[in-house]
């Protein structure tokens, strides 16, 4: 995905549908099949999981919730009735989802394969699943920008216990979600869990209560099984970071990579296999004196490499020591390489610090009260394993009230908002959610949830006006509107403003708009002293920028090489004539210094 903005008004992409009001579903046919990641970004043994790509879209419209009943228009509603085909969940509320009734019936339980959880569609503050544990069973789930904040069990406080997160399907990717307030582990993967990634989450204040503040339990009884926590912030807990092993003898592989981990650490289970990569992590606490971060047992084989362990309890977090063998202890088996755990590449520990602490977690761009707290505490190195929620903060998300999507908002019913569409070339009037308008493999509805899971940067106040209503079958017999068809009826009685470009062609760069994150900018490409048939224009990305859409333009990255390419109907340029393309990016804005090339 080059996540670039579309003239999709121009594709004509065919879509048909039914609407139905009660949780507002829309269906339409699935388009042919293509190979992409779940998401940009994706990684480790679940990557490549479709959720419910091709399939229909569930708005959730209330914020209702009963296991015996649930309501249309509740997000567990949306989950029970999912299609074997797919399914997206979108959400047009915002607030917290108590989960009812108490007890084991009350869990929320996500059985249903091949589906999407978008909780990044939400409105500010997102979405709060509150009252007891979630469990996923199924195959193919893609859950992203999610809170689950379960506290005490409701029917049995105290005695029976919920974890945040249980996994124990396959095929399931977790990206950027929230888990806090849990009496047993923050995220799970056990049992029957099969290819598992866990990556950007925040996981936070496991309640101490009964001494049961515990991280992770990860291992899988199935045999070829691939399991993959990375880039993650465990704070506040006692143990269990991670618990490693099975109790059936499968062999299969973890990665625990660019983790942080403030207090507590991990152990495996006695006599269990359990075969693990520890790479990258950071090791924080307050002034420990005891130096492991992980304890082995018979049966643990693990390869260490680049982990890093601050126990001095100051705000400099990147002053500590190599965590080598000496707090990795009692593994019998140290391995030389890496256990081949797919489509995980790591950094130094350094590196993933910085990214973890800025971008984990639901909403990072706009993180709720708790996940603010945590995220401070852990970069100070402060703050303490609760036994009890914070009073304030259980109670104000427990209350929330609930935000509604203004009206208008998506009028087709499609997922995306009228404004992105119509930023982007679509008609909002038109379902086109299944469409893949760049065929790069990503579906309309996809492009969409990227761009919101960047916090929905701001849009260019309209369209581009150079876009073709129609897409051109062969090239245009005219230029573009913004240059002249041929030079004018009568000489100019002055002079351009402006010399022509003296190369094939030029191209000059402005920033158009900035906001915290984030920046737009413009690019003017002028023909030179001869006509061009195509353009490419190239600059370099500074630290930290990231291009998330373009218009205008065909846009291809290597590393922080970035090169934009003429569309169809832009590419053909008279001497002195010139094209536009825009672009909306993360970062710091700068002034890049840009080439223009022709065929």
């Amino acid at each position: 995905m080059n996540r670039t903005a579309f003239t999709r008004s121009a594709l004509a992409l065919a879509a048909a549908g039914t609407l139905m009001l009660a949780g507002l579903v829309l269906t339409g046919p699935p388009a042919s099949a293509a190979t992409a990641a779940a998401f940009p970004g994706a990684a480790g043994p679940a990557m490549n999981a479709t959720g419910g790509r091709g399939g229909d879209i569930y708005h959730v419209t209330n914020l209702t919730d009963n296991a015996n009943s649930p309501q249309p228009g509740s997000l567990r509603y949306g989950i029970a009735n999912a299609p074997s085909t797919g399914r997206t969940i979108v959400f047009d509320v915002a607030g917290t989802i108590k989960l009812s009734p108490g007890g084991r019936n009350g869990w929320l339980s996500i059985g249903k394969s091949n589906l999407t959880i978008a909780g990044q569609t939400a409105p500010k503050p997102g979405i709060t699943i509150m009252g007891q544990a979630t469990k996923v069973t199924g195959s193919n789930i893609v859950i992203r920008h999610v809170k689950f904040r379960p506290g005490k069990d409701q029917a049995n406080p105290g005695t029976a216990t919920n974890d945040g997160l249980w996994l124990t399907g396959t095929n399931i990717i977790v990206d950027h979600v929230s888990v806090s307030w849990h009496d047993d582990e923050g995220i799970s993967a056990s049992d029957a869990a099969g290819q598992i990634s866990v990556q950007y989450a925040i996981v936070s204040d496991g309640l101490n209560y009964n001494g049961h503040s515990y991280g992770a339990l990860v291992g899988s009884d199935v045999t070829g099984s691939n399991i993959a926590y990375t880039h993650n912030l465990f704070a506040h807990h006692k143990s269990r970071l991670p618990r490693l092993g099975n109790e059936t003898g499968a062999v299969n592989y973890v990665e625990w990579s660019n983790n942080v981990v403030f207090e507590g650490g991990g152990y495996s289970g006695a006599d269990q296999n359990a075969n693990a990569n520890f790479v990258g992590n950071t090791y924080l606490r307050h002034n420990s004196s005891n130096p492991e971060v992980f304890v082995g047992a018979a049966g643990t084989s693990a390869y260490i490499s680049g982990n890093r362990a601050d126990y001095d309890g100051d705000s400099n977090l990147t002053n500590g020591s190599d965590a080598s063998w000496n707090r990795f202890t009692s593994v019998p088996t140290q391995r030389s390489s890496r256990f081949p755990v797919p489509n995980v590449t790591t950094e130094s520990a350094s590196a993933s610090l910085t990214k973890v602490l800025d971008r984990a977690g639901a909403f990072w761009w706009s993180r709720d009260a708790v996940d603010t707290r945590v995220v401070s505490e852990t970069r100070s190195t402060s703050g303490a394993v609760p036994n009890e929620p914070n009073s304030t903060e259980w109670n104000n998300a427990w209350n929330a009230a609930q935000v509604n999507r203004a009206t208008g908002w998506d009028t087709d019913g499609d997922g995306m908002p009228n404004a992105w569409e119509s930023a982007n070339g679509f008609n909002p009037a038109t379902a086109d959610h299944n469409g893949d308008a760049d065929n790069d493999g990503y579906r309309n509805i996809e492009e969409y949830l990227d761009y919101a899971a960047q916090g929905s940067p701001a849009l260019p106040t309209t369209p581009p006006t150079t876009a073709p209503t129609t897409p051109p079958t062969t090239a245009p017999t005219t230029p573009p509107t913004t240059a002249p068809t041929t030079g004018p009826t009568t000489p100019p009685t002055t002079g351009p403003t402006t010399p022509p470009a003296t190369g094939a062609c030029t191209a000059s760069y402005r920033t158009t708009n900035t906001w915290s994150g984030g920046f737009q900018g413009e690019v003017t490409v002028i023909a030179g002293s001869a006509a061009i048939n195509g353009w490419t224009a190239r600059w370099t990305l500074a630290s930290g920028q990231t291009i998330n859409q373009v218009w205008n333009g065909k846009l291809t990255v290597g590393g922080t090489n970035a090169a934009v390419a003429n569309e169809s109907y832009n590419g053909a340029l008279a001497a002195g004539a010139s094209a536009t393309f825009g672009f909306l990016a993360t970062g710091t804005a700068t002034t890049p210094t840009f080439t223009c090339t022709t065929p």
